[in-house]
């Protein structure tokens, strides 16, 4: 768990974290009542750190890197960029009960597998404003080549970073500009993890047009949801599908016993642009067409994307 160098430390790491975690609990209840208390959320980011920290220290990477996607998301909140809501509080307390199983993990009081990896995607998702997206795609990793011949390849990987930033929200790229900078780059291989805002074809495309770039490799694959209108559409189960969903189709052949609450949030989503709609065979009213977002020309027209994904229909 952690290495023979760091052993007088660990009791000290034990102590401290436990301090630690009860008062990171006692904050966020107190946030969860005060949404908007600046110095709370202050406090929050300074704990968060001081667990990142501490727990690099010790050599327990889990904890240190679950503390780091805590404080992105905190730094943001503190800084303005982030409005704290319902979702983020709800996240930051899954993220406090993850770090109380790992700090039992790393005493030795549970050795069962702790599965991190939604919670981290959700942090990173909130950190880069998810919460106020209307469609939640999962992180993609992407391999940016260039040519061996390719001269100047600090200036190429700045050229080629700087086209990625403007395509996707990035949330880490190696190297980094500050690597560059400071140590330059001779190598070939750029990798980035990122939210995609524009269809991956596009980004593919603009980064394959930069002069010295020999290939893109993309993955994390597109998870699609379909949703079938209908008396048997449970909104709890749903809604979180389709936040984790890269893409929805949504089927409304049959409005039949559709509830208020399940019309109103098919209404919301289908303007989003990575809904299609399945429409029924029967012509819908005029009205209900406006509300989807759509013309009188679309109608009994099967399937079709939202409005702001036309073009790819």
């Amino acid at each position: 768990m952690y290495s023979e160098e760091s052993l007088p430390y660990v009791e000290a790491f034990l102590e401290e974290t436990a301090e630690q975690l009860q008062e990171l609990e006692s904050k966020l209840v107190f946030l969860e009542k005060n949404p908007t208390d600046r110095t709370c959320i202050d406090d929050i980011f300074r704990i968060a750190h001081n667990l990142k920290g501490n727990a690099a220290t010790v050599g327990f990477e889990e904890m240190a890197s679950l503390a780091h996607r805590m404080e992105d998301l905190l730094d943001g909140m503190r800084k303005g960029k982030i409005s704290s809501s319902g979702e983020i509080i709800d996240t930051l307390l899954n993220s406090l009960d993850a770090l109380k199983g790992l700090a039992d993990k790393f005493c030795g009081k549970d050795e069962g597998v702790l599965e991190l990896s939604n919670l981290v995607n959700k942090l990173e998702y909130l950190a880069h404003g998810g919460h106020d997206a209307g469609a939640h795609a999962g992180p993609k990793e992407i391999l940016i080549k260039l040519e061996d011949s390719c001269d100047m390849k600090a200036a190429r990987a700045c050229v080629v970073i700087r086209a990625l930033e403007e395509l996707v929200e990035i949330i880490e790229v190696k190297p980094s500009f500050d690597e560059i900078k400071e140590h330059g780059f001779e190598g070939t291989e750029i990798k980035a993890r990122f939210f995609a805002r524009e269809n991956l074809d596009t980004v593919n495309e603009a980064l394959q047009a930069i002069p010295g770039v020999k290939a893109v490799e993309l993955s994390g694959e597109e998870k699609t949801l379909n949703i079938r209108a209908g008396a048997r559409l449970d909104l709890r189960i749903v809604e979180e599908r389709f936040r984790n969903a890269d893409r929805a189709v949504v089927d409304l052949t049959d409005l039949r016993e559709l509830s208020p609450a399940a019309l109103s949030w098919l209404l919301r989503i289908s303007r989003l642009a990575k809904v299609k709609l399945i429409l029924p065979q029967q012509p819908l009213s005029k009205k209900f067409l406006e509300l989807l977002g759509l013309g009188e020309s679309d109608n009994c027209s099967g399937t079709i994307s939202g409005p702001a994904t036309a073009k790819e229909a």
